[in-house]
């Protein structure tokens, strides 16, 4: 079966500086997937990079942590859509300091790995968040 998922990612500013994701199955049967490799639950399940809209492109630094993924599995029925946040001042803890001082732009990338299937093609794009 080909995997076939569609992502939406939506900026939260004030007061909580977050993306909304709502991830779409568009295969033709159900998914299933470890829950843990959903983006807003595993850490490491999505590549994020923030950098400032500066000449350089400064990157802010990213918090690393362990990510224990557990057994913990689900099913994504035909057209289902599951959705979550991530929290940018979690994941980029000098986050508030640098939209003070400039515009910053999220990058994101992401593929999902079905337990039982192919994985999906990489769905990717930015969130810009303005200074504030």
């Amino acid at each position: 079966m080909r995997t076939s998922i569609e992502m939406d990612v939506q900026g939260q500013s004030y007061p909580e500086y977050s993306l909304s994701i709502a991830l779409t199955n568009k295969s033709e049967g159900p998914l299933t997937v470890y829950r843990h490799s959903l983006a807003w639950i595993g850490w490491h399940s999505i590549v994020l990079v923030a950098v400032k809209e500066d000449a350089v492109g400064t990157l802010l630094e990213k918090n690393t942590l362990i990510d224990d993924a557990g057994p913990s599995m689900l099913t994504i029925k035909s057209g289902e859509t599951l959705a979550g946040k991530i929290s940018l001042v979690e994941r980029f803890p000098n986050f508030l300091e640098a939209l003070e001082e400039r515009n910053v732009i999220v990058f994101w990338s992401y593929n999902l790995q079905p337990v039982d299937a192919s994985p999906s093609e990489t769905a990717g794009g930015f969130v810009h968040f303005s200074k504030t």
